[in-house]
């Protein structure tokens, strides 16, 4: 069987290096999608890309009669472009007949090529990233410009339009060192004619040349590079042909906080800071250029002088911002809003002073330290460092706060309210729990307050990530906290004369909100989203709670007990349902009769005592195994005695029996819920 190579390059300007990997993903997922759709069988998709092209090449047996006949778009294509006199009318079943018969000269290229170019116009056309461009007089629309397009079958060009841009078979080299019209004459040849025009065209193999490179520089230097994933695919996408060159800049700087040091060095500048083997950052960093320079003592001189330049403003910053503890600062924040209708972060530091107290409270920390620490949380935002180096925030007042002889608690949760993950750990702190927490459900009520809600997709305070914050926090660290309790409190924070809705609507909204996010949290940790949900529906809003019911009846259902529950449940609603109670009825133990009825009664009052302990003690697993033994004995009465009888007293006696059942059957889970589940 022969395999034919099917190239497609869409050569464009400068792409957003952040968005390469979502580009070719989407390029290569709307073409399966369509070579799937019409049973059209390839072998496998190579995927090359670089900031200049998003480039693909599809093994496929173009020519197998199961690909074309069999193909619904070639059907399509054959009605819209086949000499209609062939056919007597339009149904798939002359259509077809006319294939059968003239399937040798439906293989021609013609007809496979046409099929294939559609596919492809298709996939392209359809691709959406945010932050999309127009232009040529805005009639073009894509990421950013594209200068051409080239589509080859083996050594066959396809020819037509895409985006206004006609398909050849000329692709481009480097910018600076390749050509810039090359004629491919193979579409196999396209990754080595690219790497003879100083263009490593495969993604992969670009940076595992830079990573190789970087440990042979640093073994030289005797040290290591603390590689950043994000830094080395920035770097990797926006060059085509990676050199490597190591710059070094002032050695009285390393007395700056290393993270500083870091942020310039690699954040901003966008070079690999080189440590020494015992774990010190040196003076040495590895810059990546995107050409073969004659002129490499001048780039790298260039880039050592803005460098110190940058390190000499951040030592200026530091010494003027010294002259004063970071609590002085606070006074400052009054310059600086929080939002119009919420107040500056002077008044949120405050908030989150009395929300981080009250947390501290409930949880059993330190309440000077969550104070402190809450206090200060915004002040390094007034500072010349952040001013000038926004990303530094919490880590400048990290470092600040220890100059200050805060202690450790108070001087962690700084730096760490920004974020729950420290290298990959969920931040146990208890302090900076309390100011993560206090952070996000001031943002939620405030934003909540004034109707600035997440819609659709959009999501600009981004109140998700602080919902899903507040969740992961308290469970994992399994805080007792009630967060109705807590969303209560933080409006009283408040007392906002912007907030244009009723309290106890904001509060329901907001708990559907975190709640909302709760079912998202568990559902992608693998849990039944069905039965996250009907647990959801008990409002249980002490989070470890109802983290505990969720662990206990997922690993109840793993028993496969749980329609025991549900179809004894079934029954006794069934039997309500024709015969209902009041409300006002009231059980007489004196009308039991039966000794079936008698053991039931006797059997659910040892049933009740037991499942309060097991409530007391949070062991929900034990309170559904329990209710599982007492659905036999309710099954048996059931089956063995006659609950309608002519005492009327008796029959409502048995009914209100009945009820109890019921609703001791609904202490963990709603049942209710279940009935269609099975």
């Amino acid at each position: 069987m022969k395999i034919n190579s099917l190239l497609i390059e869409i050569g464009t300007e400068e792409l957003p290096s952040n968005m390469l990997t979502v580009l070719i993903n989407k390029l290569i997922n709307n073409i399966s999608y369509e070579l799937n759709r019409f049973d059209v069988r390839y072998i496998k998709i190579i995927r090359f890309f670089s900031s200049r092209r998003l480039a693909i090449i599809i093994l496929i047996n173009i020519f197998s009669l199961r690909n074309i006949i069999n193909s619904k778009y070639f059907l399509l294509l054959y009605k819209l472009v086949q000499n209609k006199d062939n056919t007597k009318n339009n149904s798939i079943y002359n259509y077809t007949n006319y294939i059968l018969n003239n399937k040798y000269k439906l293989r021609s290229k013609y007809f496979i090529t046409n099929m294939i170019f559609n596919m492809i116009k298709t996939s392209i056309e359809i691709i959406k990233v945010p932050n999309m461009m127009y232009w040529n007089n805005n009639n073009l629309y894509f990421v950013r410009p594209i200068n051409n397009i080239t589509v080859l079958l083996d050594n066959y060009i396809i020819k037509g339009k895409i985006l206004g841009i006609n398909s050849n078979n000329i692709i481009y080299g480097h910018r600076f060192m390749g050509l810039y019209n090359i004629s491919i004459k193979s579409a196999n040849q396209y990754p080595k004619i690219l790497m003879s025009n100083k263009v490593i065209v495969d993604f992969n193999k670009r940076k595992h040349i830079i990573i190789n490179r970087i440990k042979n520089i640093t073994t030289k230097l005797n040290g290591y590079v603390n590689i950043s994933y994000k830094l080395l695919k920035e770097i990797t996408a926006i060059t085509e042909w990676p050199v490597l060159l190591v710059g070094k800049f002032k050695e009285k700087f390393l007395s700056l906080p290393l993270e500083i040091l870091v942020y310039i060095i690699q954040d901003i500048q966008k070079c690999f800071p080189v440590y020494t083997n015992n774990g010190n950052l040196s003076k040495y960093y590895i810059l990546v250029i995107n050409i073969i320079s004659n002129n490499s003592k001048t780039i790298i001189n260039d880039n050592n002088n803005i460098i110190n330049n940058r390190l000499e403003d951040a030592e200026l910053f530091l010494i003027q911002d010294r002259k004063k503890s970071l609590i002085n600062y606070l006074i400052n924040l009054k310059n600086i809003s929080f939002h119009a209708k919420l107040g500056s972060m002077f008044n949120k530091s405050y908030r989150l002073r009395n929300i981080s107290s009250y947390l501290a409270y409930l949880i059993g920390a330190n309440i000077n330290w969550a104070a402190k620490a809450a206090l200060i949380s915004k002040c390094d935002l007034a500072t010349n460092m952040v001013k000038e180096f926004g990303h530094v925030k919490g880590i400048i007042g990290m470092y600040y706060a220890s100059l200050d002889n805060e202690v450790l608690d108070i001087v962690k949760a700084q730096k760490e309210q920004y974020n729950c993950y420290i290298n990959g750990n969920l931040v146990t702190n208890k302090i900076s729990c309390i100011l993560i927490i206090a952070n996000a459900i001031d943002n939620i009520v405030g934003f909540f307050g004034i109707n600035k809600l997440p819609t659709g997709s959009r999501d600009p305070f981004g109140l998700r990530r602080d919902a899903i914050n507040i969740i992961q926090i308290i469970i994992k660290n399994k805080l007792f906290i009630d967060i109705r309790k807590l969303i209560e409190y933080s409006i009283i924070t408040y007392n906002n004369k912007f907030f244009n809705q009723k309290k106890e609507f904001l509060i329901t909204n907001i708990i559907n909100f975190i709640f909302n996010r709760l079912r998202f949290w568990y559902v992608n940790q693998g849990f039944n989203e069905k039965i996250i949900s009907i647990i959801l529906t008990k409002k249980v809003t002490n989070l470890v709670n109802l983290d505990k019911i969720i662990i206990d009846v997922n690993q109840f259902i793993k028993l496969n007990k749980l329609k025991i529950l549900v179809k004894t449940y079934k029954r006794l609603i069934n039997l309500l349902g024709k015969y209902p109670v009041k409300i006002n009825n009231y059980f007489k133990r004196s009308l039991l009769k039966n000794n079936i009825e008698i053991n039931l009664f006797y059997y659910l009052k040892d049933t009740k005592q037991i499942i309060n302990n097991f409530l007391t003690r949070k062991e929900y697993y034990q309170i559904l195994v329990k209710l599982t033994k007492l659905c036999n004995i309710i099954n048996k009465f059931i089956d063995t005695v006659q609950i309608i009888v002519p005492s009327s007293l008796i029959t409502l006696n048995r009914l209100l029996l009945i009820k109890y059942c019921c609703n001791l059957l609904l202490t963990v889970i709603d049942l209710s819920l279940l009935i269609n589940f099975f």
